[in-house]
C-alpha cells in the first residue's frame, strides 16, 4: 500500500467527503451542542425550580396531615379528565407532593400534567405541562429537534455524519512530514485562513477521541442504529434483564379476604422501606398488572426498579444494576457519561468542555471554506471525471454503510451525484 502522501486520489476524495459532510452537520451540531451542554444541569435545574415550590407550601410541623391517597383524590376531582400515572416520593425536607397525571384517551386536554399539593393543607400549589418544562424542552430540541420521530431521524444522521467527519479529519490532518507537536501545539502567530486551520485541527485532535465516545454513547437512544444495537444484542444472546421499563407482569389472583387491594399508601410506604436513590417514583397497576416501584437516579449505576403484586404486596421482581448483563452495565456507564452524570461535577464539566469544542470545529470549518471561495461559487473539493473508486474506499464505504445504516443512503447519494457529474463532464467535453 502507498503511503499516505502518495495517495492524491485517496486524499482527495476524503477531503470531499469532509467538506460535504462538515457543510451540513455543522449548522445542526451547534445546535446539539448548546443544547446538550445545557441539559447536562437538569439536576441543578430541577432542585431549583422544585424549591421554589416546596418553599411556599404550608409548614408541616412535622407531622403530614394529608396521606397520599387522600390527595390523590383530590386531585382527580379537580382533574377529572387525567388519570394517575405516577407520584414521586417525597424527600425529607419535601412539603408536597408531586402527581404526573395523563389525560383520558378522549379528552382533548394536554396529554400530560404535573401537579404539586401540600402536604399539609391538600392544596394545589402549581400545575405544569412536564414537556414544557425547560429540561424537557431542551431534550425534545437535542433528541428530536422539535419535529418527533423525523427529526429523531435528522438528529441521528448528523450524529453518524459527524462520526465520519473526526475519522475523515483525522486522516486529513494526519501530520505528514511534520511533527506531532504542530498538531497538538501549532503556532498560533497566523492569521486569516491559516490560523482557522490551525485551531480547527488542534481543537480536533486533542477533542477526538472523547468526541467520538460521545457520539456513540448517544447512538443507543436513535431509532434506526438503536433498534438494530437492540437486534444484534439479541442475537449474541444478551438478556435483557428484568422489566425495567416495558412492565407486563400481572399480580396474582385475587385474595378471597381481599376487597380494593393495596392502595398507594401501601405502595409508597413499601417504597419507603427501600431506602432507593432519589428521585423516586410510585407507578400504580394497570388492568391485573402491578405496583411499580422505580429509582430514577441520574447516574443508572444507583437505578433499582421492583414490582408488587398487588393484592398482597409481595416482591415478585427487582431489577438491579448488578445484575445486568456486563456489556448493558457498559452501555449504561456509557449513557450516564454522556448526561453528565457518571462521575458527578467533573462529568458535567467534561460534558461542557466536548460541547465547546464540537461548537469551536463546527464553526471553523465552515469560515475557513467561506474565506476561500471565490464570490458567488461553491468551491468544493475537485475530483478527476475518470478517477476510479479504489478498493480500499469502496471496503471502506461499506464498513461505514453496515455500522452506520443511516449513513448508506446518504453516501449512495454523494455517489450518485459524483457519477452523474462525471457523465455530464464527459457529455459535454465530447460536444
Amino acid at each position: 500500500m502507498k503511503p499516505l502522501n502518495k495517495r492524491p486520489d485517496l486524499y482527495s476524495r476524503v477531503w470531499r467527503w469532509h467538506f460535504f459532510a462538515g457543510l451540513f452537520v455543522a449548522p445542526f451540531a451547534i445546535v446539539l451542542a448548546v443544547t446538550g451542554a445545557i441539559y447536562l444541569f437538569t439536576p441543578q435545574f430541577n432542585a431549583f425550580s422544585e424549591s421554589q415550590i416546596h418553599n411556599s407550601a404550608a409548614p408541616v410541623d412535622g407531622v403530614i396531615t394529608k396521606s397520599p391517597e387522600e390527595v390523590l383524590s383530590q386531585v382527580l376531582d379537580r382533574y377529572p379528565e387525567y388519570l394517575f400515572h405516577r407520584v414521586r416520593l417525597a424527600r425529607d425536607d419535601d412539603k408536597s407532593y408531586e402527581f404526573d397525571l395523563k389525560a383520558h384517551e378522549q379528552s382533548s386536554k394536554p396529554a400530560k400534567l404535573r401537579v404539586w399539593v401540600s402536604a399539609a393543607t391538600g392544596q394545589i400549589m402549581a400545575t405544569g405541562d412536564p414537556d414544557s418544562h425547560v429540561p424537557e424542552f431542551v431534550k425534545r430540541i437535542h433528541g428530536e429537534l422539535l419535529s418527533g420521530k423525523p427529526g429523531s431521524l435528522v438528529v441521528e444522521l448528523v450524529a453518524c455524519w459527524f462520526i465520519i467527519l473526526m475519522v475523515t479529519g483525522l486522516y486529513l490532518y494526519w501530520p505528514r512530514n511534520v511533527s506531532w507537536r504542530s498538531v497538538f501545539f501549532p503556532s498560533l502567530n497566523k492569521r486569516g485562513r491559516t490560523l482557522l486551520l490551525a485551531l480547527h485541527g488542534s481543537i480536533a485532535a486533542w477533542a477526538s477521541v472523547v468526541i467520538l465516545i460521545f457520539l456513540f454513547s448517544g447512538l443507543p437512544w436513535t431509532q434506526v442504529w438503536g433498534n438494530g444495537f437492540k437486534q444484534v444484542q439479541d442475537y449474541l444472546g444478551i438478556p435483557s434483564q428484568g422489566q425495567e421499563w416495558k412492565v407486563n407482569l400481572k399480580s396474582g389472583a385475587k385474595p378471597n379476604d381481599v376487597t380494593t387491594g393495596m392502595g398507594l399508601n401501601g405502595a409508597i410506604q413499601l417504597a419507603q422501606n427501600e431506602s432507593l436513590s432519589p428521585p423516586v417514583f410510585v407507578m400504580p397497576p394497570k388492568h391485573g398488572g402491578v405496583w411499580t416501584v422505580r429509582s430514577l437516579h441520574p447516574n443508572r449505576a444507583n437505578r433499582v426498579t421492583i414490582h408488587f403484586d398487588q393484592w398482597t404486596g409481595q416482591e415478585l421482581m427487582r431489577v438491579k444494576f448488578a445484575d445486568k448483563h456486563w456489556f448493558k452495565r457498559l452501555v449504561s456507564h456509557a449513557i450516564s457519561l454522556h448526561e453528565g452524570h457518571l462521575f458527578g461535577p467533573l462529568n458535567q464539566a467534561l460534558g461542557v468542555l466536548v460541547a465547546l469544542c464540537v461548537i469551536a470545529i463546527s464553526l471553523t470549518g465552515p469560515l475557513m471554506w467561506w474565506r476561500r471561495r471565490p464570490t458567488g461559487e461553491l468551491a468544493t473539493p475537485k475530483v478527476r471525471p475518470d478517477q476510479k473508486l479504489s478498493i480500499a474506499m469502496g471496503a471502506v464505504i461499506f464498513v461505514l454503510a453496515a455500522f452506520l445504516p443511516l449513513v448508506a443512503i446518504s453516501i449512495f447519494a454523494v455517489l450518485l451525484v459524483d457519477v452523474a457529474r462525471a457523465l455530464l463532464s464527459r457529455t459535454f467535453t465530447h460536444n
